[in-house]
């Protein structure tokens, strides 16, 4: 993105409905099969252009161009609750620095490392079947993502599960998580290397995903239409 410009460029209009109202994919309800096709959108303004700013701008383009009409509704559907496994929990506590986004840590004293800052998701790159979530310093929810902007285990986990993960652990503080498994879609090959999602958080983070229902708030479509041409 460029200052004074908003340039995307082959994005499904599913996902920019997403990101113009900041919501996972999974809460978007309604809509025509073709919200999945792709589309570039080319916008100029005056000065630069922030990103709250640029949301706006987006969220004004979809309603221009797709006469797009949401609404955020919040019904009982299926969520995961987290919890702490009967055999205990096994993450360690986290010693990394949450970064002020308006005033910077000063840098460390000669000879000492510099902390990791939490929220560092470190490289992990996919071996055949096996993925890896390996996150610095997260908390089980988000209740301070807004302020630092540091999303907690629930969004990653909801993120990976595609349902509203919600935090009844009770624990307080910041863990490293490193989490391998084998996506549900390869589930059924065999000699898989990593266990499935649900059993990868019990045996390596000593947590329980739990199925049951509670409240969920979804964005839903009341009207899209495919844009004129140029």
């Amino acid at each position: 993105m460029n200052p004074g410009r908003l340039s995307v460029i082959n994005s499904p209009l599913r996902t920019l409905i997403r990101n113009a109202y900041q919501v996972p994919d999974y809460t978007i309800s309604g809509g025509p099969g073709w919200i999945s096709d792709r589309y570039d959108i080319e916008a100029k303004v005056d000065g630069e252009l922030k990103r709250e700013n640029s949301l706006l701008l987006l969220r004004a383009l979809l309603e221009d161009r797709f006469q797009l009409k949401v609404h955020r509704e919040t019904k009982e559907g299926p969520i995961y609750a987290l919890t702490v496994a009967a055999g205990g929990l096994k993450l360690q506590p986290s010693n990394c620095v949450v970064v002020d986004p308006v005033r910077r840590s000063p840098p460390p004293a000669v000879g000492e490392k510099r902390p990791e800052n939490c929220g560092s998701v470190k490289g992990a790159p996919a071996n055949g079947p096996v993925r890896t979530l390996s996150v610095t310093g997260l908390k089980m929810d988000e209740t301070d993502s807004a302020r630092v902007g540091i999303p907690g285990l629930n969004f990653y986990l909801s993120s990976i599960l595609g349902r509203a993960v919600v935090d009844k652990t009770g624990l307080t503080g910041r863990f490293d998580i490193r989490l391998e498994y084998t996506p549900a879609e390869l589930e059924s090959a065999t000699d898989n290397p990593a266990p499935s999602i649900f059993t990868a958080v019990q045996e390596q983070l000593g947590l329980k995903l739990e199925s049951t229902r509670g409240p969920v708030e979804l964005l839903i479509i009341d009207r899209v239409e495919r844009p004129s041409e140029n």
